[in-house]
């Protein structure tokens, strides 16, 4: 009698939900460091268009001002808005190379050499380079170059 009840009963073994469950666990998992990655490659779009976007609008601004004659051996310090976003710095390179952030210098270019000129002969060099805060450290991520001129 016993033997022809269990032969009648429908259902599913203990061994078959736990392989079912051990499957759609491994599709939660999938899914979840999909989901992680979807969304720190849209974080890190973010900070790029939004670094694009400051470099491009200070660069307009500065375009925008009366030319800034630099001395001899000098270089045009330029005043600019800061980001509303504490996490990005403005920077610039100096005449010999050293990344300073929170300035912006027009360097003296000499277009014939297409190099640093002494005297200020109406054109200037101007490079802004964006700086991100990511856990403490300033990463660069991106750069403008462009040149100022005498009008």
């Amino acid at each position: 009698m016993r033997r022809k009840l269990l032969s009648h009963q429908k259902g599913f073994s203990l061994i078959e939900v736990l392989i079912a469950l051990a499957i759609i666990g491994l599709i939660g998992v999938a899914f979840l460091t999909a989901l992680n990655t979807a969304v720190k490659a849209v974080s890190l779009a973010n900070v790029r268009t939004t670094s694009e976007s400051y470099a491009k609008s200070t660069m307009e601004q500065l375009k925008s001002f009366s030319y800034l004659s630099a001395a001899d051996g000098s270089v045009a310090d330029y005043t600019f808005l800061s980001p509303s976003d504490n996490s990005f710095i403005i920077c610039t390179y100096n005449r010999d190379g050293n990344l300073i952030q929170n300035k912006i210098y027009g360097i003296p270019w000499d277009v014939v050499t297409n190099n640093q000129s002494t005297t200020d002969k109406g054109i200037q060099k101007i490079t802004i380079v964006i700086q991100h805060n990511e856990g403490g450290i300033n990463k660069i991520i991106f750069t403008l170059i462009d040149y100022v001129t005498q009008r």
